[in-house]
């Protein structure tokens, strides 16, 4: 409880003793956290601190959580950081289909409209399903 009113109410401050900590499941799911609040209040900031990250899972997680965060604010940046600097696979479909979700109820044309330029296929599939509210096809 403390972390995480500590995260929302400085999350840079958290950030910065979080990634003190040694690595672990909790460290990171604390750092995706506190990016995503940091995130939400200033996207680009939050990514180019992101990107000093060494690049694997953890690096994709956290640019995953936050473009999915910058969504709320601005929904095109995001969506251009999902899809230029996560590679295909698990982290940027989660953050695609957030930001979908987030950018449908700020302005369903245009959501729609970055879905129809993807690919044909699962992920595309899952995105559609999302702009109709029904989430992903069972």
């Amino acid at each position: 409880v403390v972390a995480s009113e500590f995260i929302r109410t400085d999350p840079l401050e958290a950030l910065r003793l979080i990634a003190d900590l040694p690595p672990d499941t909790r460290r990171d799911e604390l750092l995706r956290r506190a990016a995503m609040e940091w995130a939400s209040q200033d996207g680009p900031s939050t990514a180019r601190w992101a990107r000093q990250i060494e690049a694997g899972p953890l690096r994709d997680q956290v640019l995953a959580a936050i473009a999915t965060a910058w969504s709320e604010r601005d929904p095109t940046a995001a969506a251009n950081l999902a899809v230029t600097e996560l590679p295909a696979g698990r982290s940027q479909d989660a953050a695609v289909i957030g930001i979908v979700r987030r950018w449908t109820q700020q302005d369903m044309e245009q959501a729609a409209a970055w879905v129809r330029q993807f690919p044909e296929g699962g992920l595309r599939d899952a995105a559609a399903w999302e702009l109709t509210g029904f989430g992903r096809h069972p």
